[in-house]
């Protein structure tokens, strides 16, 4: 029931009517001739009920239209609240949430819902928590059967993992920072070797059939005996 669009459109009517509807009384009665449905019309019978006990014998006290609106908006603004609440909680998931953080937001809905079957709130957390955590809780050789307890072991599986996944991301980053590195050092060129293979294949051919050393191109010698 959309009280603000029923408000809104009695309001347009009794006001273009207002020779008609002159008096506190008929602007009641005629919005409570529009509860007919549902727990809109269960509303309009109780609160016959409570105006007819309270007259008695008497005439019944309608009271004005702005205390009808608030009292009817008081009444639907809690069933409305209990409505969202139920809907997020058959919606809500855990996430990347702690499970303490998780745990009181669904309590908060469970308060709002005021649902006291401890099944039917299990069957909906379990829905909500991390699948692993579920999983851990479902195969103890005693599975819960409150909510209470619920809440209780998932924290302890769910805060034990936080924990050893901590552990590995310490351990994987102080391996790598300590992970051994080789380097290969070439080695130094001797600026006094003889660069023998600055010499082309053709040029080192005509030297060694003329008996000359590779290094100073003279004869007698060969290059690792050259004086130069």
């Amino acid at each position: 029931m959309n009280l603000d669009r029923f408000f809104n459109n009695c309001h347009l009517f009794l006001d273009a009517n207002e020779d008609i509807y002159n008096s506190e009384k008929k602007k009641v009665i005629f919005l409570l001739s529009y509860l007919k449905r549902g727990n809109a019309e269960r509303y309009k019978t109780l609160w016959m009920e409570q105006k007819k006990t309270a007259a008695g014998t008497g005439a019944l006290d309608y009271g004005t239209m702005a205390q009808f609106i608030q009292g009817l908006k008081d009444v639907f603004k809690e069933t409305n609240k209990k409505h969202d609440a139920l809907h997020e909680l058959r919606h809500i998931k855990q996430g990347s949430h702690t499970i303490d953080d998780f745990n009181n937001k669904f309590k908060l809905l469970v308060n709002q819902t005021k649902i006291p079957d401890d099944l039917t709130l299990i069957d909906a957390y379990r829905e909500a928590i991390k699948p692993q955590i579920a999983h851990q809780i479902l195969m103890m050789e005693n599975v819960p059967t409150t909510i209470a307890v619920w809440y209780e072991k998932a924290a302890t599986f769910d805060n034990n993992y936080r924990r050893l996944t901590n552990q590995i991301g310490k351990f994987k980053a102080k391996s790598s920072s300590h992970k051994p590195s080789f380097k290969f050092k070439m080695a130094e060129k001797d600026p006094n070797a003889m660069d023998i293979d600055a010499l082309s294949l053709q040029e080192q051919k005509g030297l060694k059939e003329q008996g000359r050393c590779f290094f100073c191109k003279e004869k007698g010698h060969y290059a690792r005996n050259c004086p130069k």
